[in-house]
């Protein structure tokens, strides 16, 4: 079917009722909130925010109340997803909003996309990464942050970004880099948490195109 595109919408969402589907990436998600309260009659009063962009620029989303325990987990920073029926709504004026990884992406902050079961009910589509085409357009993630509890469950040789405060750092050693090599690779090991786990991220740490900053690893700081 058409696609339109985040621009397009924040030009034309007030002359329209109905939207054409939207192809977007997730760059930013946050945590899933409860708002609920003893006077207000919601069965499931959840929301999550996420930030989504495809070639034209970001746009926050907004997904509500039984869409979340049946998307939230599934929706991820990078995944892509087709997006039909789905609400235009003007953005809360005071909500923090995620900056783009990139300096140049436009930032679209007047509306937000709100996705919901009823009025209308959305319908969501997670496309597999193996399926998308370099020519959507769709942004790549600049960074992809993992928590340390989310660690175990990743595959073998996963490409991501972590964050922790160091609580470990070991002495600097050295390794041949190919077998009766005069060339040494200079790494250490450290350990860091980010309060997610009782067990650390155990990073081994080389000095290559940063030794200042190698030299500078102690315990106490965040890397």
């Amino acid at each position: 079917s058409k696609l339109t595109n985040l621009g397009h919408l924040e030009m034309t969402w007030r002359s329209r009722v109905h939207f054409h589907p939207l192809l977007v990436r997730i760059l930013h998600k946050s945590r899933l909130r409860y708002y609920g309260k003893p006077e207000k009659k919601v069965d499931m009063p959840y929301q999550a925010y996420f930030e989504v962009a495809d070639g034209s620029g970001m746009m926050s989303m907004v997904l509500w109340n039984s869409l979340c325990p049946k998307w939230y987990h599934s929706m991820k920073v990078g995944t892509v997803l087709l997006l039909a029926k789905y609400a235009i709504k003007t953005s809360y004026p005071f909500k923090t909003k995620a900056t783009p990884g990139d300096s140049q992406m436009k930032r679209f902050a007047t509306i937000e996309i709100s996705l919901n079961v009823r009025d209308p009910p959305t319908e969501i589509s997670i496309i597999p990464e193996e399926m998308v085409k370099p020519e959507w357009g769709l942004p790549e993630v600049k960074y992809r942050f993992i928590t340390r509890s989310e660690l175990d469950d990743l595959p073998h040789n996963y490409s991501c970004d972590v964050i922790g405060l160091v609580t470990f750092v070991g002495r600097a050693e050295r390794a041949r880099k190919r077998e009766h090599s005069e060339d040494f690779w200079l790494y250490r090991w450290a350990h860091a948490i980010d309060g997610t786990s009782d067990q650390p991220f155990i990073l081994e740490l080389f000095a290559t195109s940063q030794p200042d900053v190698f030299e500078r690893i102690h315990p106490s700081i965040h890397l």
